[in-house]
């Protein structure tokens, strides 16, 4: 045995890293208020329904909408929402990218497990071959 590990097993740095990652930004995001921002729900799908209308653009017009829709928001409310989905959006990236280099990461682990049992069954094999040209010869 060449000490061939699965690939589900192995815990090697990168994907260490990556999970060190993924839990400081889930933290961050949950100490920024969650999915939400610390907004309702309801709140908070108003603002969305409304930014998404506005082409994800906090113009004049939009902060006037938002307002007429949430009154019970201040204007300092209003941009600081926005100001914070632009920063949950970014985190939001950083998670998907974090996610596919920990599945990439995962792939070559197991081609690399794959092409090791691969390379140990070759060994193996040759082995044998060899074992029983001795034993008809000899």
């Amino acid at each position: 045995d060449l000490g061939v590990v699965d690939a589900d097993v192995v815990e090697d740095a990168v994907i260490l890293e990556v999970k060190e990652e993924l839990a400081a930004l889930d933290a961050e995001i949950s100490s920024a208020g969650g999915e939400t921002g610390g907004w309702s729900n309801l709140e908070h799908h108003i603002f969305l329904r409304l930014f998404h209308n506005f082409g994800l653009k906090a113009t004049p017009r939009f902060y006037a909408m938002l307002q007429e829709r949430l009154p019970s928001m201040s204007e300092a409310d209003l941009v600081d929402h926005v100001r914070w989905t632009a920063d949950y959006e970014a985190k939001q990236t950083k998670r998907r990218l974090l996610l596919v280099k920990w599945r990439d990461r995962k792939a070559d682990l197991a081609r690399q497990a794959a092409d090791a049992r691969a390379e140990q069954l070759a060994q193996q094999a040759a082995q044998l071959r060899q074992a029983e040209k001795r034993e008809r010869e000899g």
